[in-house]
């Protein structure tokens, strides 16, 4: 079985937040966005920050017909979601499919934003693997970077077990194991093992652009990493071509 997965912050906001060149709640930006998925055409796509409404709507009726769609999860009578949406394509069994919230959410302005994870476990050519989407908590939050990296690493911690593939945003600068063993995955170094699992790191222009976007499979799945590009954003595509080598029958 082969997988081409994709994470992307799409940082696609509601009206008033002037990020990306002010251009992030326009749906000239989205149109650019839709263009290049559909180009690719993915198996797996993993995105963040789709909170603005009529965006959501638009990633719906584009990609309903090839792709199952996980929207993200409302809060509040619908005034704030989580901003992850998953899509996974038609011709893949989906097992088991649900949005999590993480126990740990960080200080008082971390919970009025809850973070979740996107859980979906599937079968294809004989193959169970499951896949979570999410977005760990977010540095704006916090006061100091020590206190956002202990929730960040906190939310970590729940989400590896849960899945053989982690993909999004993380907002961490280094990635610590659950043995305190402390490595860091660079851009000119992108892969190293941490606790059975492979890690890739982009940031933008090789530079910290704050952005820390990751994929994480099992060591022993045969993948390849890959950064592109769309445009009018912070954050970069990151791709991973993934082969799972665990079938059904020995599971």
């Amino acid at each position: 079985m082969r997988l081409r997965i994709c994470t992307y912050n799409v940082c696609l906001h509601i009206y008033g937040l002037h990020q990306n060149y002010c251009n992030n709640f326009k749906l000239e930006r989205l149109e650019k966005i839709i263009q290049w998925l559909r180009e690719q055409n993915f198996d797996i796509i993993c995105l963040q920050e789709v909170f603005y409404s009529p965006a959501q709507r638009r990633l719906r009726k584009e990609f309903c017909q090839s792709y199952s769609i996980l929207s993200p999860k409302s809060y509040y009578c619908g005034l704030y979601n989580s901003g992850l949406m998953t899509l996974i394509r038609k011709d893949i069994n989906i097992l088991e499919i649900e949005e999590k919230q993480y126990q740990t959410q960080g200080n008082y302005f971390a919970r009025m934003f809850p973070r979740t994870c996107q859980v979906i476990k599937f079968e294809s050519e004989n193959i169970i693997t499951t896949v979570a989407n999410t977005h760990l908590t977010s540095p704006e939050f916090y006061s100091n970077c020590e206190a956002h990296d202990y929730y960040a690493r906190r939310q970590l911690k729940e989400v590896l077990p849960l899945a053989d593939i982690i993909a999004g945003d993380l907002n961490l600068d280094q990635l610590v194991d659950l043995d305190e063993k402390r490595q860091c995955s660079l851009f000119t170094q992108p892969t190293l093992n941490l606790r059975s699992f492979l890690v890739t790191k982009f940031t933008k222009n090789q530079k910290d652009s704050g952005h820390k976007d990751y994929i994480l499979v099992p060591t022993d799945y045969e993948c390849q990493f890959e950064l592109s590009h769309v445009g009018e954003s912070d954050h970069f595509p990151v791709i991973a071509t993934i082969n799972p080598k665990v079938p059904v029958a020995s599971v």
